[in-house]
């Protein structure tokens, strides 16, 4: 269907969660001329992972104060309420509006803080909302039409323009721009996962392979059923969630801590990952932003590029410690003395020793971020004895100290410097040897290990649930195999002796792994099968990343597309949520791509 009126500019976004949202506002803010705007996603505003069906125990990891689609500064009319998430639900309270909403969402968004991580359903509803007072506030000329379907096809008509294939059959025609912001893509299963799907069905045993926890029915994992799950990131304390407050069980503050009160729903639950321990808390964030910007020569230079990141981390630790002995100018003075050294050199002993840093204080990278390598444990009572004092510990530097603590500065400076990783990969791009055996496999685990991890009270009801016997982690170097004789799936750390379990559940509480050669998703696969690229990793060994920096989607040869943009990489997982505040990677990419898909000319109209 073709339906443009003349000189109307025809564009259609794919995807309407935060991405595709944020391209929505910029459009609408942007434009000065006539614009229809198509926007398709089988879901409501919001997308698949936000949307306001799922369970209260699925929460966002990020704080309510953070989150917002709206930049804070941006060219055009800013005509509309820029409200994070926090400001729309006291928005929502000072109005009455709240009791509009579900009951156990006015509930939740009545004692809503800054720092709360609120559930993604509540994200959902601010979504929504945003969603419906960008179209009402658009100008009259601008049209949005929200398809709820999926997109299977994009391809070229003759004069150039683009039409897009819907599931239904029918088509959106005479596009002079389409946009993909659908987000981080699904796979289909890998050799080993078949593997262990067969194994389940043979053996009568549930295996849930790697999703959205939101997606699971879980109903398959009967209570009192040992049952593993794989992986200790995000999607492990979504499971926990799930399986323990999410069928009746309850958290209990008491004089000595937290207590975890059963319901008996519970299954037996084991886990474990290669590292063995959960990835670090969260403190309440506060952005420093006190690192140096990275140099334009380390873009040329990607070997400088890990040195660059370790130095400034390093510093963000010791500066923290200084700041809670020395002052202001002894901790001025340390920092312009340790970042004049190039990261390794042996000049920095004597600055560290010179500011009483001893070697009890120092940072290391491998005990960071490997806390149990080179560690054994006589049987599973001693594991979890140091386990539990490794937790603790970790929440205690939360609660004591909180943004001072150097690990903590250190995680955040890790964290902040993501932006700075990205800004190489996009203009320069990287080898591929450099992305798969440094970013993909070395930086990327251990920046999400030290700076993506839950909020702290997770990991407090992590704690509890242990204390309670309902979760047992089984230790470090988890395997999980299968054998022929056992009707069940055998797990085991090699590094704590007696640690081996049979479990009937298994389940993979780990992302799953990006590869372009099992991308599921339907309108993904048609453009690779048809000569498309959209920076689906990984690179070939010895080629070279197809990010660019363009936003431009990118034939076989490399050349980009004039009329097709990619928002928010899959591959490139990136956090959609930006601060206020702080310049966000995603808002400005939304703003380049509406200020280009503005200046293309509006296709011919031939009526009908």
């Amino acid at each position: 269907m073709r339906v443009t009126t003349p000189d109307e500019l025809a564009v259609c976004i794919i995807g309407m969660g935060p991405r595709g949202l944020a391209l929505l506002e910029r459009l609408v803010t942007n434009t000065d001329m006539p614009l229809r705007i198509h926007v398709v996603d089988p879901f409501a505003p919001g997308g698949r992972v936000w949307r306001t069906d799922q369970s209260a125990q699925l929460l966002t990891d990020t704080m309510a104060a953070q989150i917002t689609i709206f930049p804070q500064a941006a060219a055009g009319k800013d005509a509309l309420p820029r409200l994070n998430l926090y400001e729309w639900a006291r928005h929502c309270v000072l109005f009455r509006q709240a009791g509009e909403l579900d009951p156990q969402i006015e509930e939740e968004i009545r004692g809503i803080e800054p720092t709360t991580y609120c559930s993604r359903r509540l994200v959902g509803h601010y979504l929504a909302w945003a969603f419906r007072r960008i179209v009402a506030d658009a100008p009259q000329t601008v049209r949005v039409t929200h398809h709820l379907l999926t997109a299977v096809a994009l391809w070229d008509e003759p004069d150039g323009r683009q039409s897009v294939l819907l599931e239904t059959g029918d088509r959106l025609s005479g596009l002079d721009a389409v946009a993909l912001a659908v987000g981080r893509y699904r796979v289909t299963p890998g050799k080993t996962e078949q593997e262990l799907a067969s194994f389940a069905i043979e053996n009568e045993l549930t295996y849930i392979l790697p999703a959205d926890p939101a997606d699971v029915d879980l109903t398959m994992v009967r209570p009192g059923e040992p049952t593993l799950l794989r992986g200790l990131g995000l999607g492990f304390f979504d499971y926990l969630a799930l399986l323990t407050a999410g069928r009746g069980g309850r958290f209990v503050q008491k004089d000595y801590g937290l207590h975890y009160e059963p319901s008996g729903l519970e299954p037996q639950l084991f886990a474990g990952s290669p590292r063995g321990v959960p990835h670090r808390a969260r403190d309440v964030h506060h952005a420093n932003n006190s690192h140096a910007g990275l140099p334009a020569e380390a873009l040329e230079l990607h070997d400088g590029l890990w040195p660059f990141i370790a130095k400034q981390v390093e510093c963000a630790y010791y500066t923290a410690q200084l700041r809670l002995t020395r002052g202001d100018h002894k901790v001025h003075r340390f920092r312009g003395e340790f970042l004049s050294l190039p990261w390794g050199d042996r000049r920095a002993e004597a600055v560290l020793r010179m500011f009483g840093l001893t070697q009890h204080r120092r940072w290391n990278w491998h005990t960071i971020t490997r806390p149990c390598e080179g560690l054994t444990f006589d049987d599973r009572d001693e594991f979890r004895d140091w386990l539990l004092n490794y937790l603790q510990t970790d929440v205690g530097s939360i609660a004591e100290i909180e943004e001072d603590g150097p690990v903590k500065a250190a995680a955040d400076a890790l964290r902040e410097l993501r932006r700075e990783v990205r800004r190489v990969v996009d203009h320069s791009g990287l080898t591929g040897r450099w992305h798969e055996h440094v970013l993909d496999q070395w930086h990327s685990p251990m920046n999400a290990f030290l700076s993506i991890g839950p909020p702290a009270f997770r990991v407090e009801q992590m704690v509890a649930l242990i204390n309670a016997g309902v979760l047992e982690l089984v230790g470090p170097s988890l395997t999980v195999g299968t054998r022929a004789d056992v009707p069940a799936f055998v797990v085991e750390s090699p590094q704590v002796k007696g640690s081996r379990r049979l479990v009937t559940a298994l389940i993979e509480a780990r992302p799953y792994a990006a590869d372009p050669n099992r991308v599921a998703d339907p309108l993904l696969r048609w453009l690779v099968n048809n000569g498309s690229s959209v920076d689906l990793p990984p690179s070939t060994p010895d080629g070279v990343s197809e990010a660019s920096g363009t936003l431009h989607m990118r034939d076989v040869t490399g050349d980009a597309h004039p009329r097709r943009f990619v928002l928010g990489v899959p591959s490139k997982a990136a956090q959609w949520n930006p601060r206020p505040g702080v310049a966000s990677v995603l808002l400005g990419e939304s703003d380049a791509i509406s200020q280009a898909m503005l200046s293309l000319t509006p296709a011919p109209h031939f009526g009908g």
